[in-house]
């Protein structure tokens, strides 16, 4: 007889909710929480380590699957009641499917030649799609400053739609940032910025390139200015001051891998 979660006080409910609501326990445990079918399935596509899968009934056929597919594999599958899953989803319309999964460092590619830095990115559905972007547009690793939004937050999770399975995204402070491009002298390390720049579409990134972006807010850090080598802008016309961070990383990139096809 399958056993129904029904309490909000089960200690794995209690647990789930703190993986939701807190980046100490997050990073403490090395465990945060994914949900949605979309987003358990791709989980389940790209191996990611998935602890447990708490669903509610009645499942439609596409979950029953995605269950069977999680017990085959050995992942903990919880029924649990509806009105937890609401308790515990981070989104006003639950999904009926909640997972628990295993924080993993994915390896850096021993010569990487795409690398995405983003400088103080605090919204964390900005950063959630630039990561899904990165993941597209073929970035080899992301590197978080510190003042980032955490990227194992939920909304960060749901806007990357599976990105944190595919590609290797680390949090480093700036020595580390510094001595991770020291070893690296071939990478030239381009800043999105305004002042003393060039269009971004006159610059060649057909060698290994490091772009960095900043917060439309903000702009880039005094460390990520004295890291570059190279400082890009997009143009604009008209009266606006600056352009959403995820759109400007989406042109970013994608110049990069326009100027890698011809």
């Amino acid at each position: 007889m399958t056993t129904i979660l029904t309490s909000i006080q089960n200690p794995k409910i209690q647990r789930v909710r703190r993986l939701r609501a807190q980046k100490k326990a997050r990073d403490e445990e090395g465990k945060f929480m994914i949900e949605g079918v979309r987003l358990v399935e791709e989980a389940l596509r790209q191996n990611a380590l998935l602890e447990t899968i708490f669903y509610a009934e009645p499942a439609p056929a596409r979950v029953r699957t995605l269950l069977d597919d999680a017990r085959a594999v050995g992942i903990e599958t919880i029924e649990t009641a509806p009105t937890l899953i609401d308790a515990i989803s981070d989104t006003r319309n639950a999904q009926p499917l909640i997972a628990i999964a295993q924080k993993r460092d994915l390896p850096i590619p021993n010569e990487p030649t795409f690398i995405l830095i983003l400088d103080e990115i605090h919204d964390p559905g900005n950063l959630g799609t630039i990561l899904r972007t990165a993941a597209a547009a073929g970035v080899d690793c992301v590197l978080l400053s510190p003042g980032c939004a955490d990227p194992s937050a939920p909304k960060v999770v749901r806007s990357a739609m599976g990105a944190h399975f595919s590609i290797p995204i680390y949090e480093l402070n700036w020595d580390e940032i510094r001595t991770f491009f020291s070893s690296r002298p071939e990478i030239v390390i381009c800043a999105a910025a305004v002042e003393d720049s060039e269009n971004f579409w006159l610059s060649d990134y057909t060698k290994a390139t490091a772009l960095i972006l900043g917060s439309e807010a903000q702009g880039i850090g005094p460390d990520a200015a004295a890291l570059a080598r190279r400082r890009i802008l997009i143009p604009m016309t008209g009266r606006i001051e600056s352009m959403n961070a995820a759109i400007a990383a989406a042109i970013l990139m994608y110049e990069v891998r326009r100027q890698r096809s011809l």
